[in-house]
């Protein structure tokens, strides 16, 4: 087995213990400072895959009012849109 190889079955192990905080919709700027320390320390910089662990975690309510931004996924930083959208529709919601 290649270093290569080795260093991608590790990849592939690491991400199965990989799990997001529990989306808050109290106060999603705290819960998104908490994903994204979440997503540093696991050295996930890429828009995309942020947005698809973000997708993921998402409560079923809360992805349905942002339908808009799941399909399709924004071609140009889906991860920031995703981020801005839900912090201003779910703080919007709240009022």
């Amino acid at each position: 087995m290649t270093d290569t190889e080795t260093n991608a079955d590790s990849l592939d192990v690491f991400r199965l213990f990989f799990k997001l905080p529990p989306f808050t919709p109290s106060n999603p700027r705290v819960c998104f400072m908490q994903i994204e320390a979440v997503l540093s320390t696991h050295r996930i910089t890429i828009e995309c895959t942020r947005y698809s662990y973000v997708v993921e975690s998402l409560p079923f309510d809360v992805a349905v009012d942002l339908e808009d931004l799941l399909d399709p996924i924004p071609a140009e930083e889906p991860y920031t849109q995703l981020k801005d959208a839900v912090i201003n529709r779910v703080a919007n919601s709240a009022i």
